[in-house]
């Protein structure tokens, strides 16, 4: 469960799991408590009553958040931040939500994607990768999806929730720990120093702390997900 700021204070019940995983996501990539502001609840209402994918949701959060490390913003990141992203992964263009069907044109099956993927995440392993156990589990559930009868939607669904708890876990196990992370934020964040106070300052450089560690695993990653549901290759 995740708290939400007032008008609202609960989501319909059918939109629930899924703003959790949206949720879950944009925390791992930002930091701070498990919270959605009324602005991005209802934005991401509006997005889940329109059909968009939530994979779709959670790739837009990887790019920008791409974006923003390469040129750090005194903003926080948000679903609204977002936006213009998300329509341009689902329609190629920065505003209107029109349709929630993907742009992208299937090459591969789903089948193939999932074990291309798996094998991918594989070949970059070694005894000496950070978290290369939980990495080969990861890869051996895409193998196993990829040699099953799941719908598009349930491999969705599952695959969300593996890369949402392999992101929390590696943060708690180890990301939170990297003292030289949080150090190296704030040299990063210096010209920001005089702008950024309280606890704003605190959130920029978590932030940055934890983009360190997600760049440690870029195959585990919703943009891998997108495009592995719409057939691109990787």
């Amino acid at each position: 469960m995740f708290t939400v700021s007032a008008p609202f204070n609960e989501i319909p019940d059918e939109f629930r799991q899924a703003a959790e995983h949206v949720a879950t996501y944009l925390v791992n990539a930002r930091g701070g408590a498990l919270f959605l502001s009324g602005a991005d609840l209802r934005l991401l209402v509006e997005w889940l009553e329109a059909d968009v994918p939530v994979p779709a949701i959670l790739a837009s959060i990887d790019q920008v958040a791409a974006r923003r490390r390469a040129k750090r913003v005194r903003t926080r990141l948000s679903l609204n931040g977002c936006k213009g992203t998300l329509n341009k992964i689902l329609y190629g263009k920065s505003s209107g939500l029109e349709s929630a069907e993907p742009s992208n044109e299937t090459n591969v099956s789903l089948s193939d994607a999932l074990l291309q993927w798996s094998v991918e995440i594989r070949t970059t392993l070694t005894e000496e990768t950070l978290f290369h156990v939980e990495q080969r589990r990861f890869a051996n559930r895409l193998t196993d999806l990829a040699n099953s009868t799941a719908t598009r939607e349930s491999v969705a669904e599952q695959v969300i929730t593996w890369i949402n708890v392999f992101q929390d876990t590696a943060w708690y196990q180890y990301g939170a720990h990297q003292t030289v992370w949080f150090e190296e934020a704030e040299l990063e964040l210096y010209n920001l120093r005089r702008i950024l106070t309280g606890s704003r300052w605190v959130e920029a450089v978590e932030e940055v702390a934890r983009d360190r560690l997600r760049q440690l695993f870029p195959l585990i990653q919703a943009q891998h997900l997108w495009n592995t549901l719409n057939g691109v290759q990787i």
